[in-house]
């Protein structure tokens, strides 16, 4: 992966080009309209709800959404495929049980779940069909098939299958966090409700109903997904937003009860021409959940962070502690389980190397300082990318001039030209970075990297141990059967 750069934009030679631009443009005009109607405050995030286009949202919005742990409103996933096919499903199942010669012939269901694929199937394609938006299709379309063939829909055997089916499809998925995170959280939520359906038969609970019973499985529902998907936020993204939990217990009543039913009618109104009034509907909804966004969002400060990445060995911890909340014979058992893996990862995380400082492919080195946190130098001109945990992190101003020098806990850091870190060799520094080569005499006892290995090695990040070892970590370049290896040979 590299830097984005320009190319030609070649002649559309078959006819699947020139249905993809069709659908492109059909998605740009739908994004501009719902844009407009929506109002100006909400207009871009609407569009993006509607047709995946998030150009016309702000970055103050979503960093909002981001940093309040309602950024999965963005990603066209479960919860949109959920809610669209839901609404068709049982409003059509409700309107043919209104026909008594049907419904004493056909079973309403299967008609109103043939009809819910379809829909689910044409907002696929309107929203753009991104990675996340086809494993949720792929989920939706087993749940829907299921009633169709007279089984259960929302079973642990159906999440396995529809997890079957998106790995034969795209296997290279499974490293991605939306697959991750979109799993996680929806098994956990069908053990979840499993559990709770299999206790309500054993003390004779058949009421199901009401609106206690819906702020109920709201809590549980945001609970239980927050705690199945934190482990993963924190694996990728570094951080967990403090106050997710009641900004989703705040803004899911207005989203699922409001903003997807006015974006239902206003499809459904479109022909007789009353969108326009859904969509304002839509909007002031929408405005409603981006004012719950950055209250969090400043409560929370940007969101909770551990002091750095997560140890892949203690997000394996972490999933075999849900794997056992999602499978144990009791209650006791599923919490014994899972309050084993969270100490065990919470040790391993202590006793794991932490990182000092990783000198990017893109030129740029990120140290972890004693005092200031992260800092990101930008110390050279490359041509990679930045490391995804570092995405947020701005540029320091330290070393404007020939170099810089920081302390870390592993010691020393000195940062720069060659020349500026001649002068400085006799004081002591455990790790020095360099654009260009020094002198002989130069850097003994230090951990000293140069540019030119970046450039031929891709990256290199240096570890240091609770004994205070410093070691070095270089990618590994390894075949994968879905992308070649790009680096220098």
């Amino acid at each position: 992966m590299g830097r984005c750069r320009g190319g030609p934009l070649g002649a559309q030679v078959n006819a699947t080009s020139r249905l993809e631009t069709e659908i492109g443009a059909i998605r740009r005009s739908l994004a501009r309209h719902v844009n407009e109607e929506a109002g100006p405050r909400a207009g871009g995030f609407a569009a993006a709800l509607t047709s995946g286009d998030r150009s016309f949202m702000s970055q103050a919005d979503m960093e909002a959404l981001r940093n309040s742990g309602l950024a999965h409103l963005l990603a066209i996933s479960g919860l949109h495929l959920g809610i669209v096919g839901a609404l068709v499903y049982f409003a059509v199942r409700r309107t043919l049980s209104t026909w008594e010669w049907l419904a004493l012939r056909v079973p309403a269901q299967k008609p109103a779940a043939a009809a819910a694929l379809m829909a689910t199937a044409l907002y696929l394609v309107l929203s753009g069909a991104s990675i996340s938006t086809q494993r949720a299709f792929i989920m939706a379309a087993i749940v829907f098939l299921a009633i169709l063939l007279d089984r259960s829909p929302l079973s642990l055997r159906t999440f396995a299958l529809a997890m079957i089916a998106v790995l034969l499809l795209q296997p290279a998925s499974v490293m991605t966090p939306g697959f991750q995170m979109s799993f996680a959280a929806t098994g956990a939520l069908i053990a979840t409700y499993e559990a709770w359906s299999r206790r309500a038969a054993a003390i004779g609970e058949t009421r199901r109903r009401g609106m206690l019973f819906a702020l109920k499985s709201l809590v549980v529902t945001s609970a239980v997904g927050a705690a199945a998907t934190a482990p993963f936020a924190l694996y990728h993204f570094d951080r967990v937003a403090p106050l997710g939990l009641l900004a989703n217990l705040l803004a899911m009543p207005i989203f699922s009860f409001i903003s997807a039913p006015a974006a239902g009618l206003a499809l459904v109104t479109w022909p007789v021409g009353l969108s326009d009034l859904c969509l304002a509907v839509f909007g002031w909804s929408l405005e409603r959940v981006l004012a719950i966004a950055h209250w969090a969002s400043l409560a929370g400060d940007g969101g909770l962070e551990l002091g750095g990445p997560m140890p892949p060995s203690v997000l394996i911890l972490l999933i075999l502690g849900l794997i056992g909340a999602c499978l144990g014979n009791s209650v006791q058992q599923r919490f014994g389980l899972s309050a084993a893996a969270l100490a065990a990862s919470a040790l391993v995380w202590m006793l794991s190397p932490q990182a000092v400082v990783h000198w990017s492919s893109s030129g740029d080195a990120y140290v972890v300082t004693t005092e200031r946190g992260v800092l990101r130098v930008p110390l050279a001109d490359g041509e990679g990318l930045a490391p995804l945990h570092y995405a947020d992190v701005t540029a320091s101003s330290d070393c404007l001039n020939d170099g810089c020098d920081f302390r870390t806990a592993a010691g020393r850091i000195l940062i720069g030209a060659p020349d500026w870190i001649d002068e400085r060799c006799d004081e002591s520094a455990a790790i020095i970075l360099s654009k260009k080569s020094l002198p002989p005499d130069c850097g003994n006892g230090a951990m000293v990297v140069l540019w030119d290995e970046i450039i031929k090695d891709g990256a290199a990040t240096i570890l240091s141990d609770v004994t205070g070892t410093l070691d070095m970590y270089r990618p590994k370049c390894g075949r994968r059967p879905w992308t070649p290896c790009l680096k220098n040979p």
